[in-house]
């Protein structure tokens, strides 16, 4: 189900290859007539966003990989990532995993077991799976995700 959603971006954040990235991040309308609201049986809508902390439990579901979840160890790291043709990418203050997830499940929400957003999953690794905080989300994506 989720995956279906990528098909829904209506704006994403560029990229930075000069300087400062705190998100990797793309936007969708949750509401009823996209038809992702109200959210499917045994899953709840978000309630709202938490800060994440080392030791909080990070869930998340990717198209690849499905359900899965790891504790938060760095809620701060700084992680350079190859991006193709922009090169090398610095994103600065984001959260990491042990690896629990593979191609294919980038733009999978992050959230608690009692459904705080804590942010999106954009890279992985064999050793680790690394998150941009939701709290950079930029205000005119949050208005487009209200719509």
């Amino acid at each position: 189900l989720l995956a279906v959603i990528s098909t829904l971006v209506v704006r994403m954040v560029e990229l930075n290859p000069a300087g400062d990235n705190f998100t990797d991040k793309a936007w969708f309308p949750l509401t009823s007539e996209t038809g992702f609201y109200p959210a499917p049986e045994g899953y709840s809508p978000p309630k709202g966003k938490r800060e994440p902390e080392v030791g909080l439990e990070c869930y998340k579901v990717g198209r690849t990989t499905g359900a899965s979840h790891q504790p938060i160890f760095d809620a701060g790291a700084n992680l350079k990532v190859k991006f193709g043709a922009l090169g090398v990418l610095e994103f600065l203050d984001i959260f990491l995993t042990e690896t629990q997830s593979a191609g294919g499940d980038s733009g999978s929400p992050a959230f608690t077991s009692d459904m705080m957003v804590l942010g999106t999953l954009f890279a992985g690794g064999p050793t680790l799976t690394a998150f941009v905080k939701e709290k950079y989300t930029p205000e005119y994506l949050e208005l487009i995700g209200r719509i």
